[in-house]
């Protein structure tokens, strides 16, 4: 996207994306402090969480472009979050675990990771993979443009329109902020 802004005399040009937003769940605080360093120094958006809960809330929050988890958590483990997650959205997940048995593997790429890494890992085969995701998805994370379709209405997110039976219904800016929350957080768990 390119914006110019006036400051004055001069003229400033932003043709920069925004970073890509990474989002770690493990339960450990050193290695989330460790990939957040690792990855914020490679250009990325890093955020945290340090249980399964608030990992599922960050990710519908702030869809990320990616998910680093961890598998051995308490109260709720990786493989309820990717789950949960599959249920939300396409969003590449890596799993990022000790666990290292080729059932875990399968386990995780059956039920729907991209990816599985086994710690200890080596930092620049980790960043060459979330890379390779980034690179394979760059729009994965939970949709903005339909946040929801059924054929007689539906709401489009970026143009901020409404249609119901194919007639577009004018809303103002408040009434359609207000459908598209109510919308977005349809069926949503009440953990969120």
């Amino acid at each position: 996207m390119l914006i110019t802004e006036f400051t004055g005399n001069q003229t400033m040009l932003e043709n920069e994306k925004m970073a890509e937003k990474i989002l770690v769940i493990d339960d450990e605080e050193s290695t989330t402090q460790l990939l957040k360093i690792l990855l914020e120094r490679r250009g990325y958006e890093v955020i945290t969480a340090l249980r399964a809960d608030e990992g599922l809330r960050q990710a519908y929050r702030t869809h990320p472009d990616l998910v680093l988890l961890d598998i051995m958590m308490p109260e709720m483990d990786g493989w309820a979050v990717c789950e949960k997650l599959r249920e939300l959205s396409d969003v590449p997940i890596i799993f990022l675990t000790a666990r290292g048995e080729t059932k875990d593997v399968v386990r995780g790429l059956d039920m729907g990771a991209d990816d599985f890494i086994i710690k200890p890992y080596d930092n620049d085969e980790l960043i060459a993979r979330v890379r390779a995701h980034l690179r394979r998805s760059p729009n994965a994370s939970i949709s903005e443009e339909f946040a929801f379709d059924n054929g007689d209405f539906r709401l489009n997110l970026i143009n901020r329109e409404v249609r119901v039976k194919s007639t577009q219904v004018h809303l103002t800016p408040k009434e359609f902020d207000l459908l598209s929350a109510l919308v977005r957080n349809a069926g949503m768990p009440s953990w969120l």
